[in-house]
């Protein structure tokens, strides 16, 4: 067992605020010179619940969105405290604390990539977007398709089938029977 109780507080707070098994997590902690077996068994003992603490992502998310910065980490501390429980340890406020700061820290850096890397999504689309419309090149706007197909499968998984935008179409079968150059006027009227 460690002998720093901080040590296991902020291996729970990991798992308690991520999606993660006993091997990631030992893996992710293995300087700590904690064995997988007592890892595991802290998880099993004391009933350490894996992403217990996620719900609360969706507020923290919104919290963002609302640029609420100077005061986000108060909020999510709040939120936290009122959902923690951790049984008997000594120094129980010094505990309290320390659990909360850590699974505020990893939820709102959670919170934090994910509306940096979707903004960034928009900004790149935004700039390929420009590229694909002022270009002849079929391979630029292929870049910008294939940009805008990963982006869709981002947020809306993997799908066959978006549906197509022009009613007149009903399916890939009148595509795929469509000339050259009835596909290009299709394409041209369609701008």
């Amino acid at each position: 067992m460690a002998k720093d109780q901080t040590v296991k507080l902020k291996i729970r707070a990991f798992y308690e605020s991520h999606n993660t098994s006993v091997k990631q997590l030992y893996d992710r902690f293995d300087k700590y010179d904690i064995s997988y077996k007592t890892i595991a068994y802290w998880i099993k003992n004391e009933n350490w619940v894996k992403s217990k603490y996620n719900e609360l992502q969706d507020a923290i998310d919104a919290l963002i969105v609302d640029e609420v910065s100077s005061s986000i980490d108060k909020k999510v501390k709040t939120m936290v405290s009122k959902k923690v429980v951790l049984g008997e340890i000594e120094d129980k406020n010094r505990a309290e604390d320390y659990f909360i700061n850590e699974v505020a820290t990893e939820l709102m850096f959670s919170c934090v990539s994910k509306h940096f890397l979707a903004k960034e999504m928009v900004s790149n689309l935004r700039i390929a977007k420009e590229f694909a419309v002022s270009s002849e090149h079929i391979g630029t706007n292929k870049t910008y398709h294939d940009m805008l197909t990963s982006t869709y499968q981002t947020i809306h998984g993997k799908q066959t089938n978006i549906g197509l935008i022009n009613p007149t179409i009903t399916d890939n079968k009148e595509l795929e029977n469509m000339s050259s150059e009835e596909l290009l006027e299709f394409i041209n009227n369609s701008n």
